[in-house]
């Protein structure tokens, strides 16, 4: 488990502003964990993702357990909202 992962907790919130470190489940209850950050500030390696990416368009203004829907070019992934936290890994 990553750091990342390891620091989310369940816990109620929304991924409503940049800042908010966020974990997903995919339909194969695999789990990965973002921060959504400034367009200038994306670090893939770090797993902070740019406010206009499309993953993170899709997590903001959006809650603990919602259902999410990224267009990827392989097609429409869905993923489930299952940690928001705020502060540093």
């Amino acid at each position: 488990m990553s750091t990342c992962a390891a620091l989310i907790q369940k816990s109620k919130g929304s991924a409503k502003t940049t800042g908010a470190w966020t974990t997903l489940e995919d339909n194969e209850g695999r789990s990965m964990t973002y921060r959504i950050v400034g367009s200038d500030e994306f670090d893939p390696e770090k797993h902070w993702i740019s406010l206009d990416a499309p993953m993170a368009k899709a997590l903001l203004k959006k809650s603990l357990d919602d259902e999410v829907a990224v267009e990827t070019p392989s097609g429409t992934k869905r993923f489930v909202i299952v940690g928001v936290m705020y502060g540093e890994s």
